[in-house]
C-alpha cells in the first residue's frame, strides 16, 4: 500500500530529492570507510559517519526552515540517536563496533524516508509570500 502524497509535483520532487541527497551521503560515507586501510583514518571517518548519517536523515527535510534551528534540532538528533543506540547494545549485552554503526545506517535510513513522506504530504511554502494569490488560493 502506498502512501496518499496529497502535495504538488514540486514538492514531491523536493521531498525526493532530500530523500535522494540522504542516501547518497550515506553511501558515500560508507564507501569511503571500506575504502580506507585500517588505522586512525578509518576510525576518524566512522565516527564522522556515526555523527552525520543521523544529523542529514534530519536537517535535509528540515531545509528551507530556519537554518540555525534545522542545525539544533539535527546536532541533538544525532547525539540522542547515538547515545540511545549504544545504550540499549551495553544493556542488552550486543555490543559491537559493527552492529552499532548498521543500528544508526538503519535507524537514519527510517528517519530519512519517514522524512521524504511527510515533506511529500505537507505543502511547500510559496517563495514569493502568503500574500501571494497562488499561495492563498484567491484570484
Amino acid at each position: 500500500m502506498t502512501p496518499d502524497l496529497r502535495g504538488s509535483g514540486p514538492t514531491r520532487y523536493w521531498a525526493l530529492e532530500n530523500l535522494v541527497g540522504t542516501i547518497l551521503a550515506h553511501s558515500l560515507l560508507v564507501l569511503l570507510i571500506v575504502m580506507l586501510p585500517e588505522g586512525g583514518g578509518r576510525a576518524a571517518v566512522g565516527v564522522l559517519y556515526l555523527v552525520a548519517a543521523p544529523a542529514l536523515s534530519v536537517y535535509l527535510p528540515l531545509r528551507g526552515k530556519d537554518i540555525l534551528s534545522a542545525v539544533i534540532v539535527a546536532a541533538a538528533t544525532a547525539v540522542v540517536v547515538n547515545a540511545v543506540v549504544a545504550e540499549l547494545m551495553i544493556a542488552t549485552g550486543t555490543w559491537s563496533i559493527t552492529g552499532g554503526v548498521v543500528a544508526i545506517a538503519v535507524i537514519s535510513v527510517i528517519v530519512a524516508v519517514v522524512g521524504y513522506v511527510s515533506a511529500a504530504v505537507r505543502p511547500r511554502p510559496s517563495p514569493i509570500g502568503s500574500a501571494h494569490p497562488d499561495a492563498t488560493g484567491g484570484p
